[in-house]
């Protein structure tokens, strides 16, 4: 990984990181660290963190799908391609 996250690793566990945005409705497409893109659709909230180490509030999951070896969310809050644009790069807690 070649990004590195300032997070309380005692309350998290980096999952994976959002690699762009997928559409124009919000989506985003993640890698998942765990090599398993299916895990990250189990949760139901997740936290990004930004390279800076700042945490999002909790995102609900509204959907989630497997596409190849990622993993394809739309979060609560992220409604526009250009708000999915901002979230690049952010690590996935």
């Amino acid at each position: 990984m070649a990004d590195s996250y300032s997070f309380p690793e005692n309350e998290y566990i980096l999952t994976g990181k959002v690699i762009k945005p997928h559409g124009l409705r919000g989506e985003i497409k993640i890698i998942p660290f765990s090599k398993q893109p299916d895990r990250i659709c189990d949760y139901s909230t997740l936290v990004l963190v930004d390279t800076s180490g700042r945490l999002s509030s909790d995102l609900k999951v509204r959907k989630s799908r497997v596409a190849g070896n990622h993993a394809v969310l739309l979060l609560q809050g992220i409604n526009t391609r250009d708000q999915a644009e901002a979230v690049n790069s952010c690590g996935v807690l």
